[in-house]
Formats: C-alpha cells, sequence, structure tokens
C-alpha cells in the first residue's frame, strides 16, 4: 500500500460525502464516478467483465480523505454501451482511455483483479 494511503482501520466507516459527480470525458462518453476531497485515487476494476459497482463500500470508506474516483471499461457496467473501437485492441483502447479519464496531475492507481 502506497506510504500517504493510511493503514487498514484508520479510516473510519462514515464517511463525509464531500464531493460526488458522474462525468463523461473527451473519449467519447466515459462514465467516470468521483466523491470526496484530497488526493486523487482511482479504483481500478479486474477485467475484462469486472464492473466496478461493487468497489462503491471502498470508494464510499476512502472518500473521507480523498478523491476517489472509479470508472467501468468499455462494455462493462456503466460503459457497457461504447464498443471498442474497430481495428484496436481492448487492451489499447482501455489505455487510450485511460489516458482521457486520468488527470494530468499525479494520481495513486489501486487496481483489483
Amino acid at each position: 500500500m502506497p506510504a500517504h494511503l493510511p493503514a487498514k482501520g484508520a479510516i473510519g466507516f462514515a464517511a463525509a460525502i464531500l464531493f460526488c459527480c458522474s462525468q463523461a470525458t473527451a473519449s467519447e462518453a466515459i462514465q467516470v464516478h468521483c466523491r470526496g476531497q484530497g488526493p486523487t485515487l482511482y479504483l481500478i476494476g479486474g477485467g475484462p467483465a469486472y464492473t466496478t459497482w461493487n468497489l462503491q463500500p471502498i470508494q464510499h470508506r476512502l472518500s473521507d480523505g480523498y478523491r476517489v474516483c472509479r470508472w467501468d471499461m468499455r462494455g462493462v457496467g456503466d460503459n457497457a454501451g461504447l464498443p471498442v473501437k474497430p481495428g484496436v485492441s481492448a487492451l489499447a483502447q482501455w489505455l487510450d482511455d485511460m489516458n482521457d479519464v486520468l488527470p494530468p496531475a499525479p494520481v495513486t492507481l489501486w487496481g483489483h483483479s
């Protein structure tokens, strides 16, 4: 776990919702869900067919001290209607979308598989 993240159990269950949004990015209409304020942390679900809806409890718990964002890959969950572009591998498309979704400032990526 990165040094700037609190130790397990250090975050209370009652997280104040300071910021919450759903945004479309420049990469067509990729839906991103963010909440909280502070250093930015992106939750990335496993794939390929893994929606991030079940990462919401983690997002909620960490949003007390972080801006926590999550998004589904194309073809999954909130982005189920967005196909991979013809002639592009799913991984290449996902990396392109990731480039679009992530802000230019440093962020922490937290993956799940």
